[in-house]
C-alpha cells in the first residue's frame, strides 16, 4: 500500500467525480468498514491486513486488505475482477491484524459501537493487542482467496489441496487479449539505478491509490477509467504501471486532452505515425479502443527499453526499433531527447510519480 493513504482510509481524501461514488457505495463494501473509516482510528490501513470469511460448510477463506480495495475500486467503475463479490458472498469472521492476530469480527464492532456511545475514539490496533479484544485461532481449513491471470482463485493453507472458486463473475480483462497472457511480474525485479527513476520494475503503487491521486487532480473520467488497464498491462509486461500512468497524465493533461490529440484517438502518450511531418492532430496514431491505446503505451515503451510488445505492432513502434539507441532507455529521465525533443520531459513525470508514491 501507498504510504499516502496516511490516516485517511479506504478512500477518505478523494476529489471530484469519484468521491461521490466511492462514498454513496462505501456501506455497501462490508459493514466492517464503519470502524475502518473512523477519523478517530489512526494508522488502520497498517493495523489490518486481511479478512476472514466463512461458509456454512465450515470453510473460512482470507482475503487481503489491498487486494479486496482494488477489487472494490475495479467494482465501482464497472471493471469487477469477482474478489470483492466473492468476499461480499460469505459471512464475516475477523479482521487479520497486521501481527497475524485473528480478531473476532462482531466482537470488534460491539466494542466499536460502545466507544462511539461513549464519546471515546476508537484505536483498533490498541484493541487488537489488548486483552479486550476477542482472538481467535488460526481456521485449519482455509483458503487464501485472490485474482491470478485475471481468474478467481484459491489456495489451501496448512498444506492442504489447492481449490478453485466457482463464481459466475467476468474476470478483469485489457482488450480481448490480456487475460490469456502470461503474468510477467514475477519475471522483472526493480532495476537499480543511481541515474534516475526505473521503467522497468515492480509497481509502487496501488490501483486504489493511483485512483485517489487520479482524483485528487480533476482527471476526466475517462482517465480515471482507464488506470485498471495500466495495471492490467504493467502485470503482463513487467513495467511499473505508474510510470506510464503519469506519463499518460502529462500527455493528455489527465485525459483532459487540450493539446493536438482527440479525445477519440484513444492516444493517452502522445505517440506520433510512422510518417509524422509536424505535431497536426493527423500526425499521431489512432487506436480503436481506450484498452488498445493503453496497449500501444506499453508496446512503444517496451520498443524504448528492450521488451517484446503484446499484441499487434502499431506504425511507429517500427520506428523507433530502428534507431541506434532502441532497447537502451531505463530510467524516466532519459525520455528527455527521446520522446520528447525537449531536454525538460522528463520532469512533470517525476512529480507525479512523486505524488502518486507518497
Amino acid at each position: 500500500m501507498a504510504a499516502g493513504y496516511h490516516n485517511s482510509v479506504l478512500f477518505l481524501n478523494l476529489h471530484g467525480p469519484v468521491k461521490g461514488i466511492f462514498m454513496r457505495k462505501l456501506f455497501t463494501l462490508m459493514i466492517s468498514i464503519v470502524l475502518l473509516v473512523s477519523t478517530a482510528a489512526p494508522a488502520v490501513a497498517a493495523s489490518v491486513s486481511g479478512f476472514l470469511a466463512g461458509n456454512a460448510d465450515g470453510s473460512y477463506y482470507l482475503y487481503d486488505y489491498q487486494e479486496l480495495l482494488d477489487s472494490y475500486a475495479l467494482k465501482l467503475i464497472g471493471r469487477p475482477n469477482g474478489l470483492y463479490e466473492d468476499y461480499n458472498s460469505k459471512l464475516p469472521v475477523a479482521f487479520l491484524h497486521g501481527s497475524g492476530i485473528y480478531i473476532d469480527y462482531h466482537d470488534t464492532l460491539d466494542y466499536y459501537a460502545g466507544t462511539v456511545i461513549n464519546g471515546q475514539n476508537f484505536d483498533f490496533n490498541s484493541f487488537a493487542q489488548g486483552a479486550k479484544s476477542k482472538k481467535l485461532d488460526t481456521p485449519l481449513n482455509l483458503f487464501r482467496v485472490s485474482v491470478l491471470h485475471g481468474q478467481l482463485t484459491s489456495q489451501a493453507v496448512n498444506n492442504k489441496p489447492s481449490a478453485s472458486i466457482d463464481t459466475a463473475t467476468p474476470p478483469v480483462t485489457a482488450g480481448t487479449s490480456v487475460a490469456a497472457l502470461p503474468d510477467a511480474t514475477a519475471s522483472y525485479g526493480q532495476i537499480e539505478s543511481s541515474e534516475g527513476i526505473p521503467i522497468v520494475g515492480v509497481s509502487q503503487v496501488s490501483l486504489a491509490r493511483a485512483l485517489e491521486w487520479a482524483a485528487g487532480k480533476n482527471a476526466h473520467p475517462r482517465f480515471i477509467e482507464i488506470a485498471p488497464l495500466y495495471w492490467d498491462f504493467g502485470r503482463l509486461t513487467g513495467i511499473c504501471p505508474e510510470v506510464l500512468y503519469a506519463q499518460a497524465a502529462h500527455e493528455t493533461r489527465f485525459g483532459h486532452f487540450t493539446g493536438q490529440v482527440p479525445p477519440a484517438f484513444n492516444n493517452w502518450a502522445g505517440i506520433k505515425t510512422a510518417n509524422a511531418a509536424g505535431d497536426n492532430p493527423e500526425d499521431h496514431e489512432q487506436f480503436a479502443s481506450p484498452s488498445d491505446g493503453v496497449r500501444a503505451h506499453f508496446n512503444h515503451i517496451a520498443a524504448y527499453v528492450g521488451l517484446d510488445p503484446i499484441g499487434e505492432k502499431h506504425d511507429r513502434y517500427h520506428v523507433v526499433t530502428r534507431l541506434s539507441w532502441a532497447g537502451t532507455v531505463k530510467t524516466v529521465e532519459e525520455l528527455s531527447g527521446k520522446w520528447a525533443p525537449s531536454a525538460n520531459y522528463h520532469e512533470r513525470i517525476v512529480v507525479f510519480l512523486s505524488e502518486m508514491r507518497q
